[in-house]
């Protein structure tokens, strides 16, 4: 017997309380699918149809392939059920759309994770279906028997594209991201596994992600006894005794101690500033199970580019769990939290598990477990006991060989400027011939980069200078980068040479991650370093960075800074970091909405006040705000949501802050917003804010603000007034003064103080009652 209407209401109530509550959006989503059966038997009662008005936009919401990552079989064929209800039950065409959109995101993601474990009696199917070729069933040939499922897929995706052509392109697809994850070595990131727990403490999911890492050698090591060392965790400096990153100081400690053993021992005299993040990710870590990879990561950081023409990479196909102490000994991981860990890991792309060997024997009946149930799924365990033995694991740490002709030719012709040498005249005529064959050795060449534009594969730039000659290039780890990408260049460290700046965007891709990343290059294209450009936590929301555009700003006193901004969607939100050219965070703040564009939109009141137009979400306007770079911190007003939990979020320093309401204009015309249009600072030391109340660039009005940003006068372009009289012909407005219209504009502009909002109409009545 169901439960009774108002009991239903009740628990429907609770359901929508707990989501807010919950950070990662997959653990919502999960939430969500386990309140079907409880929704299901009600679909087609009318009574019951706000409820489910209610439940489809949140699940459609929270399907994304980012939610999907840490997904088990189990639960994905859960949610695939809902959404094939869902699509039965749908009465509007754009929801039936929207529902079969990810639907197929949700089958996709399947039928890969089914190729993962080479159950493609399972998974064939499914691709049969998302390439709408019918009822296809697994061919049970014997040449498939001693395959594990990596090579299989190869075979599958080769055998059905004659007969199935979608459906061999779909089994290709997945093969060859399977294969570029196996293949990719990095320098900077690898594969952790970690778990959520519940309320109680029990391991509940398995998740892996990947650990995005800069460590970077500083100056000598000081003897005073203090920790020499600082780590950076999403722009926060974290503590030794931090729950989750404080294992990360024992990891740094072990790998200087394994460098002064090797011929490598002058990358450990010095302290080390570690910068690591993991982009699109909403959990509170605990644990140590961030230290081997992190060990790994600086040990490949710190010995990037060496004289011997190799460099150290971390193979993309290995996933590792468990610390680090600072002696290089490999920390055993709790048997709660181990089985989970396996589990995640035999369900992804990865050929290696690396953890400690103290684990290897439980871990491996757990192995087996899963592979009598699958036993085309080849996972493999890596067990040692020390970093060493980690690093000199090839399966694990690999060499690549890199040119380096034009890296030493380079390198001679700066010294050569540097320094006065005697040269044989042999060696000259040889230098002159080189330079005839290969003429960036010539030793006035322009090396300064002037601009850069995207290589022929758009997987990365090359850096011209202005004689539009290449000097440098760079790829990143994506299918390609598009127009989203935005870089900057600019002499930040006062060396008289350009540095650049990107940002490389990705709108389809994974391995670009959210697109929240800036990279600064040396002028040679040396990496100087990389940051995650967005603070976790600090807002709610579900969606991750969907770009991020850098601004290299002049020196302001004896500093460089750049300003990057980056966009989360639902809720919208802009992260404003400030950096300096060492890549220090000096400030960050988050605006409760987007930004116009930084170019007119962003103005440099003084050294030490940057002043920003843009949009405020919440209030649904325009808005105005003044922030100082070194010191700026938090979250912009409102502090209230009825869509969103804003109790724990800091509140901002702005200095200013200033709506700018929508006009009747704006209303009339069903516009959402009005919009920045450009932020001016007038002759007369006022500052003017443009915003726009129909289309863009149309129908402007324009504010003018003292030094204080307070309001003067208002007054509208040529567009505003006829456009606002042809609604008054059409009814749909009321005549006015047009004196007084533009004193009630000025009026209504509206501020940000401690107490609350207040207008400018109140601050006026309040001096004049004052006086």
């Amino acid at each position: 017997m169901g439960v009774s209407p108002l009991q239903f209401a009740k628990n429907f109530a609770r359901l929508k309380s707990d989501l807010p509550t919950l950070l990662a959006p997959d653990l919502k989503l999960l939430r969500l699918i386990r309140f079907w059966p409880d929704l299901k038997p009600l679909a087609g009662k009318v009574s019951y149809r706000t409820y489910f008005d209610e439940y489809i936009p949140f699940i459609h919401h929270l399907v994304t392939e980012q939610t999907l990552f840490d997904f088990s079989i189990d639960e994905l064929s859960a949610l695939r059920d809902i959404l094939r209800s869902l699509d039965e039950s749908n009465e509007t065409e754009s929801t039936r759309d929207l529902n079969s959109h990810k639907l197929r995101l949700v089958t996709y993601r399947l039928a890969t994770i089914l190729c993962y474990v080479g159950d493609f009696e399972k998974a064939i199917p499914l691709c049969a279906e998302l390439s709408a070729d019918g009822d296809i069933a697994f061919p049970d040939s014997e040449d498939l028997e001693d395959l594990d499922a990596f090579d299989a897929l190869r075979v599958l995706s080769e055998r059905y594209k004659p007969e199935h052509p979608a459906l061999g392109n779909i089994l290709k697809d997945i093969y060859e991201c399977w294969e570029g994850e196996r293949s990719c070595l990095n320098h900077d990131r690898a594969w952790c596994l970690f778990v959520e727990k519940n309320q109680i403490g029990q391991a509940t999911l398995g998740r892996m992600r990947t650990l995005h890492g800069t460590v970077e050698l500083r100056a000598p090591l000081k003897k005073d006894g203090d920790s020499p060392d600082t780590v950076t965790f999403d722009n926060q400096v974290k503590s030794p005794d931090d729950p989750f990153i404080g294992v990360v100081y024992d990891s740094l400690t072990a790998v200087r101690n394994l460098l002064k053993k090797t011929r490598f021992s002058g990358k450990a005299d010095g302290s080390y500033r570690a910068f690591f993040s993991i982009p699109e990710s909403r959990q509170t870590f605990t644990g140590d199970s961030i230290g081997l990879a992190a060990g790994l990561v600086a040990y490949t950081q710190l010995l990037k580019t060496e004289i011997m023409r190799q460099e150290r990479f971390v193979a993309s196909e290995v996933a590792f769990t468990g610390g680090l102490d600072a002696d290089g000994r490999l920390l055993p991981i709790d048997k709660d939290t181990l089985g989970v860990k396996i589990e995640r890991a035999f369900f992804s792309p990865v050929k290696y598990l690396a953890l400690a060997e103290e684990c290897l024997a439980d871990a491996g009946e757990y192995l087996n477990s899963l592979s009598r149930k699958y036993p085309r799924r080849r996972l493999l365990l890596i067990g040692h006991e020390r970093l060493t033995d980690v690093i000199e694991n090839h399966n694990v740490v690999r060499s690549q060989k890199v040119c380096i002709g034009e890296f030493v030719v380079r390198k001679a012709a700066k010294y050569s400027r540097a320094t006065k040498v005697q040269v044989p005249i042999m060696l000259i005529l040889l230098y002159f011939f080189l330079c005839l064959i290969y003429p960036k050795a010539w030793v006035f060449f322009d090396w300064n980069p002037q601009y850069v534009k995207f290589n022929a594969s758009s997987t990365g730039f090359v850096a011209m200078n202005k004689d539009s000659i290449p000097l440098w290039s760079v790829e990143y780890e994506c299918n390609s980068i598009d127009t989203t990408s935005s870089w900057r260049i600019g002499d930040l460290n006062g060396d008289g040479r350009n540095e650049v700046a990107f940002v490389p965007g990705a709108s389809k891709t994974l391995r670009c991650g959210s697109n929240a990343n800036l990279f600064v290059y040396d002028d040679d294209g040396t990496l100087l370093f990389q940051r995650y450009c967005a603070k976790d936590d600090e807002y709610p929301g579900t969606q991750p960075p969907c770009g991020v555009k850098p601004v290299v700003v002049e020196k302001v006193g004896d500093r460089s800074i750049i300003i990057t901004g980056a966009t989360r969607s639902f809720p919208a939100r802009l992260y404003l970091m400030f950096w300096n050219h060492e890549g220090d965070l000096l400030g960050w703040y988050i605006n409760a909405g987007y930004s116009g564009a930084f170019g007119s939109n962003f103005l440099r009141y003084s050294d030490s006040q940057f002043v920003f137009l843009g949009y405020n979400n919440r209030m649904e306007c325009a808005c105005l705000y003044v922030l100082e770079p070194y010191s700026s911190y938090g979250v912009s007003p409102p502090y209230t949501d009825p869509g969103y939990n804003l109790d724990n979020v800091k509140r901002g320093n702005q200095i200013y802050y200033v709506l700018f309401p929508r006009s009747d204009l704006n209303r009339a015309v069903f516009a959402d917003y009005n919009s920045p249009g450009g932020l001016f600072l007038e002759s007369d030391g006022r500052f003017r804010a443009d915003v726009f109340e129909r289309d863009a660039k149309s129908a402007a009005l324009s504010y003018y603000l003292d030094s204080s940003f307070r309001v003067v006068n208002v007054s509208y372009d040529d567009c505003f007034r006829p456009c606002r009289d042809s609604l008054v012909a059409e009814g749909k407005l009321s005549a006015i003064n047009w004196s007084t219209y533009c004193n009630n504009l000025r009026d209504s502009l509206t501020y940000w103080r401690e107490s609350g909002w207040v207008t400018e109409g109140q601050r006026r009545k309040s001096e004049q009652k004052a006086k």
